[in-house]
């Protein structure tokens, strides 16, 4: 069974982010080629591809045709102080956590705010609001009780984990996965660019 990776939201998120990282001051005429391209990188992409996967190529849309390499290597290196800030606050709440891996989860998924191409901006207070209400996030129960029941069974796991501040949440997860099951062998692969 194909895992589904694209969903509507996804489409619609992309589109309208991508349509509001067109460069100012370029024709109506060219807006709308880029945005054509995009719509048919997005309109072909298989349902098994994630957005990570699909954004790579809208971005060599946008580099081919707006000269647009995006360089987020200073945001990246802030945000990660951002995240290294809060890790004292997050440690306490996993600690006093019932399920710490639970709570691993909702950090970070909330650590997920944190994405330059999902998002044209992302707010630091809206940031500090959604760690101090972690508590908020729903998981799936269903799938959460199939994922501790992996876990349980796992002898190994691959993580593949974010970057630009979110990846701090990462290794808070990984380590309570770790420590809830201890003889589960962890890999942990880092996206980069080519």
């Amino acid at each position: 069974m194909e895992v589904k990776r694209l969903h509507p939201e996804c489409i619609s998120c992309m589109t309208k982010v991508h349509l509001e990282k067109c460069p100012e001051g370029i024709s109506e005429d060219r807006k709308v080629e880029y945005m054509q391209r995009v719509l048919k990188v997005l309109s072909e992409a298989p349902g098994r591809y994630g957005a990570p996967v699909i954004v790579r190529t809208i971005q060599q849309i946008q580099d081919e045709m707006f000269g647009m390499k995006q360089d987020y290597a200073e945001i990246k290196k802030h945000y990660n102080q951002v995240m290294m800030n809060h890790e004292e606050q997050v440690n306490r709440k996993l600690a006093q956590s019932s399920d710490s891996v639970r709570t691993g989860i909702q950090y970070a998924m909330i650590g997920n705010y944190i994405d330059f191409g999902a998002r044209i901006n992302v707010n630091e207070e809206q940031l500090t609001e959604l760690l101090n209400n972690s508590d908020r996030f729903d998981i799936d129960e269903k799938q959460y009780a199939e994922f501790v029941d992996d876990l349980s069974n796992a002898r190994k796991l691959v993580y593949l984990t974010d970057n630009c501040g979110e990846i701090v949440m990462d290794k808070l997860l990984i380590r309570e996965i770790k420590k809830k099951y201890p003889d589960l062998k962890v890999t942990v692969l880092v996206r980069g660019a080519e």
